[in-house]
């Protein structure tokens, strides 16, 4: 008497515990990077003593983070974009004068 193996979902079944397998790596990666952006975002900014920033009328996020970064408040303006992107300021961004607190994280700028 002949064995076969046990087929089982065949090719079809093969190919969806793949995708399946390929998804839940894709989540992890995902998450992995979505938990280090926020951890990014809350950290303790590089600031050592409170300062004062001038927005000017009609200037961008990325002239905002260019600022922010020039006066020490910052290490990477893309995170202040993408936090200020997050919480929708890009078209309520407003000119005038800010106090940015020492050690502001970029949420807290935000």
């Amino acid at each position: 008497m002949t064995h076969f193996p046990d087929q089982r979902g065949g090719i079809f079944g093969k190919l969806l515990g793949f995708l399946f397998l390929l998804a839940l790596i894709a989540a992890g990666i995902l998450g992995y990077g979505v938990y280090e952006v926020n951890k990014r975002l809350n950290a303790a900014g590089p600031l050592e003593e409170t300062s004062l920033l001038w927005i000017e009328r009609g200037n961008s996020l990325d002239r905002v983070g260019s600022k922010l970064k020039d006066m020490g408040a910052l290490e990477d303006p893309r995170l202040f974009k993408i936090a200020a992107r997050i919480d929708d300021l890009a078209p309520s961004l407003q000119a005038g004068e800010f106090e940015i607190p020492a050690n502001a994280s970029v949420n807290e700028i935000v």
